[in-house]
């Protein structure tokens, strides 16, 4: 393992594009929360500062953190197409290694970018909640930071993805333009065929859902009042009810354990 994870940051950690691409995680990551800090969003009756206090601070983080985790899924594109590019899966396989050894390091790589990731938006949410929390004796500063591991099975789901495209196609600007197409609009146009009871397992769909907007950026889930063309108001069709959490983790570990193990077999049965 030691061995795996020791080459793979060799490699990465020489490449620029990693450092720009993570640098550019970060800074967009804590830029954005420090706009949000800074401005107040507010609707009818609602202030937007209760949410960078505790516990609530932990889903306003996590869920910025979300929008930025193409880029980690980009990094693992393009550490996985340069090895194509130079051909450093084929050397390493003429000095010992496995094709199985040559995904392991890829996928400790990726726990060790979500690590990461996670930290960062630990620290930035911590310093945040206690910069605007007022702390008193029913103030739980840790309720929801379970929201963390959440995003941490979020950050390896969108790069278990980019693994899988990169395999596939290896070439890094063409793997690059699908993840980003798949995200929008292809699955989204995928979806729309498909009932939403359906829709919602779809794993760009799925995989987001870990990660849910605040309160303050939620629409209501009761029912609309819509009008017809006769004029004449009547209630909407309910919405489909949200996947509990739970469902969600499991169907999103479903599809991380699917696209590694897709790698594995297409690594498996082409050249290198």
């Amino acid at each position: 393992m030691k061995k795996l994870l020791h080459l793979e940051l060799i490699k990465n950690l020489s490449y620029t594009n990693f450092w720009v691409i993570a640098g550019l995680w970060a800074l967009l990551y804590v830029l954005i929360m420090i706009i949000i800090c800074m401005i107040n969003i507010g609707l009818p009756g609602i202030e937007s500062k209760p949410y960078l206090q505790f516990p609530q601070v932990w889903s306003m983080g996590t869920w910025i953190a979300s929008f930025f985790n193409l880029l980690l899924g980009i990094i693992m594109i393009v550490s996985v197409s340069n090895e194509f590019a130079f051909k450093t899966f084929r050397s390493q396989m003429i000095c010992g290694l496995t094709r199985n050894q040559l995904i392991a390091g890829k996928g400790l790589f990726t726990i060790l970018l979500a690590v990461f990731s996670m930290v960062i938006v630990f620290l930035v949410s911590l310093v945040i909640g206690i910069i605007y929390t007022n702390f008193g004796s029913e103030t739980s500063i840790f309720e929801k930071s379970y929201l963390l591991l959440v995003y941490f099975i979020q950050a390896i789901a969108y790069m278990a993805m980019g693994l899988f495209i990169a395999v596939i196609i290896r070439n890094a600007a063409l793997s690059i333009l699908t993840f980003i197409l798949y995200f929008f609009p292809m699955e989204f146009i995928l979806r729309s065929f498909l009932p939403e009871t359906v829709q919602q397992f779809f794993p760009v769909k799925i995989i987001s859902n870990l990660t849910p907007s605040p309160d303050i950026f939620q629409l209501s889930a009761s029912p609309q009042m819509v009008t017809n063309i006769n004029g004449q108001i009547s209630e909407g069709a309910p919405p489909v009810a949200d996947l509990p959490l739970n469902i969600i983790l499991i169907v999103s570990i479903a599809y991380i354990v699917i696209f590694y193990a897709a790698s594995v077999m297409i690594i498996r049965k082409r050249n290198l």
